[in-house]
């Protein structure tokens, strides 16, 4: 992929600039949306599974922390995933990496993010969070997991300009990894014997961490850093070595 250098950057501040006045263009409600959708998935589960899972307390506080993170993972996947090909009339036309496609609308979906994370941050401590110096486990979380995001969402987009299924296939499946990872659900309703295949998916990983700090309040252990740091450099490995594989042959494709 190489060095990222001044110029590019000054293209992928561009590129990001574009991304965000395209999602609000026309919009009434513009930013706002962007916490419509958690705010609907949080009131959805906490009427339909709040008695289901009555062994977890607060069930809300720990819904929206773990919706979230979900909500930017996924938008930012489905996103990415047909960013390359979104942007083939620029790619024919100069001579930049298809990477910055990517990395533009995984920006962009990040900015989205942490301005989430400001009006939930108030409606977390409402709901009965604690600020604990624990708390700043969270930084962390979020860099190994937008990591994670970005190999994962590389490899999607290198693919899907040789394999357009590859977006449908995405988008069809989102829902079922959605339900097969911990996120409006305690891990413990798994039975003991299928836990440790269970964990084999990164972000049920990625969503232990996230509630065992921002839930539980609770510092997360180098082992547990280490597990998340893992996954995280080997989705990257993988996007990249993906994305190396294929890159020659992008603008043959679209």
């Amino acid at each position: 992929m190489g060095i990222i250098k001044e110029d590019h950057l000054i293209i992928i501040k561009a590129l990001i600039i574009k991304d965000l006045k395209l999602k609000y263009k026309n919009s009434i409600l513009g930013y706002f949306w962007s916490l419509l959708h958690p705010v609907i998935y949080i009131g959805i589960f906490y009427v339909v599974f709040s008695k289901a899972f009555p062994a977890v307390e607060n069930y809300a506080l720990y819904i929206l922390s773990g919706i979230l993170f979900w909500t930017f993972f996924s938008t930012a996947t489905s996103q990415m995933t047909n960013s390359i090909v979104s942007g083939a009339g620029i790619l024919k036309s100069i001579n930049i990496p298809g990477s910055f496609f990517v990395i533009s609308l995984l920006s962009s979906s990040l900015i989205n993010f942490f301005l989430s994370l400001i009006p939930f941050a108030f409606l977390m401590f409402f709901l009965g969070a604690k600020f604990q110096f624990s708390l700043l486990c969270i930084f962390p979380i979020i860099i190994l997991f937008t990591s994670f995001t970005y190999g994962l969402g590389l490899m999607l987009a290198s693919l899907n300009v040789f394999y357009r299924d590859v977006n449908m296939i995405w988008l069809s499946f989102s829902p079922a990894i959605f339900y097969a990872t911990p996120v409006a659900y305690a891990i413990d309703i798994v039975p003991e014997k299928w836990r440790v295949y269970y964990k084999l998916n990164p972000l049920a990983q990625f969503m232990e961490a996230i509630h065992h700090v921002i839930y539980n309040g609770l510092w997360l252990s180098w082992t547990e850093l280490a597990i998340l740091l893992f996954w995280s450099c080997l989705s990257i490995y993988v996007g990249t070595s993906v994305y190396n594989k294929l890159e020659k042959g992008f603008v043959s494709n679209l």
